[in-house]
């Protein structure tokens, strides 16, 4: 019997139908069914794989090294790890020349009897820049054999001249004579080109048997012809599968040995296949041979009636060349496996009948690796992962896949290789999956996992595939053996028990076994006595444990009496929470239980409850002055019963005092640091509230001389600070004379505002103070408070726009003065006291004076409002000499002003619009200005103002009274 489990394994295999069996990576490969690789170059391009008699995977592609592709082969073990007896840690690379690029570069390989590996491509060997044919042959360690070609390698030019060549497929004859096939570039652009064949001798040289040369080339279309699959048949005839025309269609030939048509092939021997007859591009990419002389083509075309999609398709000829209407009734299989493109590059023959096919298929934007599997009449099988294909986006990523190679395994496992591109053209590797699709999968459920002793088990038989019988085996059930579909099992004896189920029909089998399905569990006895604190204060928590009861689920705590607090139960522990005013003897016990039924209660662990002392405050000031016999502490209360120990620091001082049920003190404590007080009982103890930190002060020493300036002007405020202030103390600051301005103390600095009506000398001092006293005054910071000026604007506040007029302040020796004017400009006296201005702007203006007295004194005046009109004048005659009034309109009064002073007496009328006098103004010689004419007493309206002249016309304006 196993170790008990205390958990259910509930085993699920959905029901998905007799006949029909899902595909799958394979998890015995490299751990998930796939595996992402890279051969050491910058960058890697995977492409074909073939399998080894004892399940070794070899695959080709190519691998970026210095700047040039390199032929990158590696060999992998049946488990996905690299085989170490291949080249270095399975990996080879070949060297191409100076191939610097791997477009079109697809190495197919061909295996031979004595394990050695001949492969084909593309190189610049012998002429750099010029694509040549290429084949090389490896040993079963991955060196090139020597015996091969030059060093291993066979370089073919097919016309010269530059034309690229390039070689797709490889096979080899009973002989062992090797055959390459692909395509040359004969004319100017890429779509001339011919099928290009090539035979070696298997010694590597180029064999003259054959087209007189070697070398073949076959203009099939006239224009684009492409051979992808080659085959010798065992009477020496060659078969050769690809693609010609413009748009292209399937094509495959058959040659006499000597590389002539053979005639007897579909009467010229050569055929053709439109896939969709619709004249649009049908491509091939690989090919088969059947063992009864049947070809099968693979590859894709685009059907326009399905939008332009490019579908997988498939092609069976018969051994003269004939469609093979027996393949899905036309010959022609397709197959829209992706929602955008469908591309199959290989198709092979398995044991049984059926064909394995490889490619890619655009599923929603990127390409996944796309396996399909077809019956031997061409249709589809349904079996294969219930719709006859598979695919597979490999690294789980969303990157493209692009599906090449194809190996089938005797077990019927499907191996895909190819390319996986993480960044197209920067970050691509080697990819290989193996695929697992079983014609019979073992499978079954259980009614339950986990059950008592003497229950039953209904076990539900979900295996899948045709006719299958079963056998079961049940560790610990009765039966033990059976082969019904769906057994009831009886389990009589505790543990954990294995199922396994084998089902087979005439051809195949498979074995599930899942260990530790079944477990078994009995009621459980009872919990010996729990383990705990036999001794709880009031609210202390104490934890009560028992060791775990075998196949106890769970647990029930028990607390008598309940007024003894609460019980908090986790599993095999309970937490015990004291009531706050209970004290006495209580008991706690336990039981267990499962799904089989409940124990009896365990032993009770006895237990008293003690009482814990109340918490009271401890307070005291903690402060005494230095040359005093200490400090207090009190604490607020006591509890008789209880006894009270001072502590210092976490220490006890052993200065204990009994509870009286008052408050106690302790007293004359000069000791520094932080005291606590702790009550107690025989049992319980309790750390009272708070704190008091015990410190002794000093009355504050003389502080240093205050800084500041020792010069001030009285019309500002200035800030005076003192250092080596202790903590705690506070400051008093001293000013004299009083009066010599307001101080406002800021912690260790002290505020002034100079009296304005003050100066001369002063002096400021400042002395500390705490509990413990006052310290001595410090010395005198003695501070000179100089006078400040106080300028004030004085001049016209009612100007005229353009006006210039002569604005002052007071003038006192050693000042400068600095004016700040807006609405007009200074055209003199800037800097000093008496300034002129010109006003330039109607409406306000202002005028300011800033001066600085010889102590450095600076004052401001109070801003000087003007009034600037647009005035109305009348010309006297004179140069120069222009009255205007203004303002106009008017409603009061108006003002009026000469330019210069009148040079003579005037008189002013004012009259109405007949003329008529109102009243008369004389205006003496020498006047500049006569403000505020009262015009209040006229009516609202239009009036004249007239100047009498004794040798001229008079001059009249008018004004408006509002």
């Amino acid at each position: 019997m196993k170790a008990i489990l205390l958990s259910g394994i509930l085993i699920l295999c959905n029901y998905l139908g007799f006949g029909q069996v899902a595909a799958f990576p394979d998890s015995t490969f490299n751990g998930t069914g796939r595996k992402i690789f890279s051969m050491g170059g910058t960058l890697d391009f995977g492409d074909n794989v073939v399998l080894q008699p004892d399940g070794k995977i070899i695959m080709t592609g190519a691998t970026f090294i210095g700047g040039y592709a390199k032929l990158g082969v590696c060999r992998m073990m049946p488990d996905g790890s690299f085989d170490p007896s291949f080249g270095t840690a399975g990996k080879v690379t070949v060297d191409l020349g100076l191939l610097g690029y791997q477009g079109g570069f697809e190495p197919e390989m061909v295996l031979q009897s004595d394990g050695s590996i001949l492969i084909c491509g593309f190189a610049q060997i012998a002429n750099p820049g010029d694509d040549d044919m290429f084949v090389c042959k490896l040993s079963s360690s991955g060196s090139l054999d020597p015996s091969f070609g030059t060093g291993g390698r066979v370089s073919v030019d097919m016309i010269g001249g530059g034309a690229p060549d390039a070689a797709y497929a490889i096979t080899t004859d009973n002989a062992g004579n090797v055959y390459a096939c692909g395509a040359t570039r004969t004319g100017g652009t890429p779509f001339t080109n011919d099928m290009a064949i090539i035979k070696l001798t298997p010694a590597g040289v180029l064999d003259p048997s054959f087209s007189g040369d070697g070398k073949l080339l076959l203009d099939v279309s006239g224009s684009w012809d492409f051979a992808y699959g080659i085959s010798v048949r065992t009477d020496g005839k060659i078969i050769v599968g690809g693609y010609a025309g413009l748009p292209a269609d399937f094509v495959a030939l058959r040659l006499n040995p000597d590389g002539s048509y053979d005639n007897s092939f579909s009467g010229d021997g050569k055929v053709t296949v439109d896939i969709f007859g619709q004249n649009v591009a049908d491509e091939v990419w690989g090919m088969s041979v059947d063992p009864d002389g049947k070809i099968l083509l693979a590859g894709d075309g685009i059907d326009v009636s399905a939008g332009s999609i490019a579908k997988g398709a498939i092609v069976r000829l018969t051994a003269d060349g004939n469609i093979d209407p027996t393949f899905n009734g036309d010959g022609i299989a397709t197959f829209p496996v992706g929602t955008t493109s469908t591309m199959l590059r290989n198709i092979t023959r398995m044991t049984d009948g059926r064909y394995a096919i490889s490619g890619d298929a655009a599923v929603n934007v990127d390409k996944d690796y796309c396996t399909i599997r077809l019956l031997a009449n061409g249709t589809q099988d349904s079996s294969f992962n219930f719709t006859g294909y598979f695919t597979m986006d490999v690294s789980g990523l969303g990157k493209d896949d692009l599906g090449y190679g194809l190996a089938v395994q005797p077990d019927g496992k499907i191996i895909v290789s190819g390319n996986t591109s993480y960044s197209a053209a920067v970050n691509e590797k080697y990819s290989l999956v193996r695929i697992v699709s079983p014609n019979v999968l073992a499978g079954f459920t259980a009614s339950s996992n986990l059950i008592c002793n003497g229950g039953s088990v209904q076990f539900t038989n979900t295996s899948m595939g045709d006719n299958l019988s079963y056998e079961w085996t049940f560790e610990g059930g009765s039966p033990g053996i059976s082969v019904a579909v769906n057994p009831l099992v009886t389990y009589s004896a505790p543990g954990i028990y294995d199922v396994k189920l084998i089902t087979y029909n005439s051809n195949f089998s498979d074995t599930l076994n899942i260990p530790n399905m079944i477990e078994v569990v009995s009621q459980p006895t009872a919990p010996a006595v729990p383990s705990g604190s036999a001794s709880t204060c009031s609210l202390q928590s104490a934890v009560y444990s028992i060791t775990p009861v075998t196949y106890a689920t769970t647990y029930t705590w028990q607390l008598d009496p309940p007024a003894a607090g609460s019980l908090q139960p986790n599993g095999t522990i309970a937490t015990f929470t004291a009531a706050v005013s209970w004290t006495g003897a209580y008991t706690i016990k336990v039981n267990a239980a499962n799904q089989c039924g409940i124990s009896a209660w365990s032993p009770a662990v006895n237990c008293t409850l003690n009482h814990m002392p109340s918490t009271f405050m401890i307070q005291g000031e903690g402060v005494y002055c230095q040359g005093t016999t200490g400090t207090s502490i009190t604490l607020n209360g006591s509890e008789t019963g209880v006894n009270y120990d001072l502590y210092l620091e976490n220490s006890p001082t052993g200065n204990v005092q009994a509870g009286t049920g008052s408050s106690l003190t302790w007293n004359n404590i000069v000791i520094q640091g932080f005291y606590t007080v702790n009550g107690y009982t025989s049992s319980c103890n309790q750390q009272m509230a708070g704190q008091i930190y015990v410190e002794m002060k000093v009355p504050p020493a003389q502080l240093a001389v205050p800084t500041g300036s020792s010069s001030s002007c009285n019309n500002i405020s200035q800030t005076y600070s003192v250092a080596g202030v202790a903590a705690g103390d506070n400051l008093e600051w001293t000013l004299l004379p009083a009066g010599a301005g307001a101080m406002t103390p800021q912690g260790s600095q002290v505020l002034i505002n100079w009296d304005p009506s003050f100066h001369g000398n002063a002096s400021l001092s400042v002395h500390a103070l705490n509990e413990c006293g006052q310290g001595p005054e410090s010395q005198l910071l003695l501070i000179q408070v100089y006078q400040s000026p106080d300028p004030v604007v004085s001049g016209v506040s009612t100007v005229c726009y353009l006006d210039e007029l002569p604005y002052e302040t007071a003038t006192h020796s050693g000042s400068s003065y600095v004016w700040d004017v807006t609405g007009g400009e200074i055209t003199s006296g800037a800097g000093t006291s008496q300034v002129h201005i010109q006003w330039k702007a109607i409406g306000a203006g202002t005028i300011s004076v800033t001066e600085t007295n010889a102590d450095a004194c600076a004052a401001t005046s109070q801003v000087f409002n003007i009034e600037i009109l647009l005035c109305e004048g009348v010309n006297t005659g004179f140069a120069k000499d222009v009255l205007r009034f203004f303002p106009n309109p008017a409603e009061k009064s108006v003002n009026l002003l000469f330019d210069k002073p009148c040079e003579k007496k005037r008189s002013l009328v004012i009259c109405d619009l007949q003329g008529r006098a109102i009243k008369d103004f004389l205006i003496p010689a020498g006047s500049k200005m006569l403000e505020n004419v009262d015009i209040s007493y006229l009516s609202p309206g239009t009036y004249l103002f007239k100047l009498i002249r004794s040798n001229d016309s008079d001059r009249i304006a008018r004004f408006i009274k509002k």
